[in-house]
């Protein structure tokens, strides 16, 4: 590589790296204020974030942000998390997944103040804590972990070069995880839900994960 080169790929980093991390602020942001419309309550003071970088650091390759979820005002015990997962790279994604790109994970669990997701490869949860086959679903049912005897948390995601705009994080990110969230998975037809929105499907193909769009 050139020096010419090396200068201009380092440069794209860091400017992807300054424009993601804008793009999670305003994720954090705007669910705060649609789950608090939704009757949902919780408190950006106590977001967990892990992988958020300055903008002098060299970029991440992913990076996670926790919401607490709180059952009402008066008690500020987290009975459940909402969590943005942005991934630009990840061999372990990588390597399970047939035309992997980078992606908008969003997560959603029941769990206490400790229990927030941790930043990490999606592949964990296909190879050891899915509930059930794919069957090209958007939501992905999953254990919070192998002893677990519920399935209690879900994902979809989206391609992160879909996400251009706030119109867009609201439509395509917002909206769908707090219809899925009052409602319930099991109580939604996520066909309706994810009308129009380019969310990822997944099917099983010889022992890896084909993304489906």
């Amino acid at each position: 590589m050139t020096g010419k080169r090396l200068q201009v790929a380092a440069e794209t980093v860091f400017k992807a790296g300054q424009q993601l991390n804008k793009m999670m602020e305003r994720l954090n942001e705007m669910a705060c204020d649609g789950l608090e419309k939704a009757g949902l309550i919780t408190d950006p003071e106590e977001i967990e974030d892990d992988g958020l970088i300055g903008d002098e650091d060299w970029i991440y390759k992913s990076t996670i942000s926790n919401l607490p979820i709180y059952p009402s005002s008066r008690h500020k015990k987290t009975s459940s998390w909402l969590a943005f997962q942005m991934t630009i790279y990840d061999e372990d994604d990588i390597a399970m997944f047939i035309d992997w790109e980078p992606v908008l994970y969003v997560l959603y669990g029941p769990g206490g103040n400790e229990d927030y997701f941790e930043v990490g490869p999606l592949a964990d949860i296909f190879t050891e804590h899915r509930n059930g086959p794919l069957n090209g679903a958007h939501v992905v049912n999953f254990k919070a972990d192998t002893d677990s005897k519920k399935s209690d948390h879900w994902f979809f995601a989206l391609p992160l070069t879909a996400l251009g705009n706030e119109e867009l994080l609201k439509s395509y990110v917002i909206e769908p995880a707090i219809k899925l969230i009052k409602n319930g998975i099991d109580n939604v037809d996520e066909n309706q839900v994810f009308t129009g929105i380019p969310a990822f499907r997944y099917r099983e193909e010889d022992e890896k994960i084909r993304i489906v769009r």
